[in-house]
């Protein structure tokens, strides 16, 4: 939850610095750019720089607009033919299902 969260803030920096909303900048983009960061924290020593190539780079991976994006939380059906085991194979006879 804290990764998350530290995640989300530097998306919403990177945002503000850009002039761009918060949700304009992609989750996963910025995601990404920290992993590739994460060498180079000790060697570039002026922190404004690190966070200056931070924000750029995450400025650059904007999501689309996407008005009207729903996304129910429901399961797919199973796509199966047969019924979910759910007792212990050696329960079962033999041609019961």
């Amino acid at each position: 939850m804290l990764a998350y969260n530290l995640i989300r803030q530097v998306m919403c920096d990177a945002a503000m610095s850009g002039k761009l909303q918060p949700w304009q900048v992609s989750f996963k983009g910025t995601m990404s750019t920290l992993v590739e960061l994460l060498p180079t924290l000790n060697v570039i020593s002026n922190v404004d720089e690190l966070c200056e190539v931070l924000f750029q780079s995450c400025r650059r991976q904007v999501v689309g607009n996407r008005p009207d994006r729903y996304e129910p939380r429901v399961l797919k059906r199973r796509a199966k033919g047969y019924k979910l085991m759910q007792k212990p194979r050696r329960d079962y006879k033999p041609g019961e299902a």
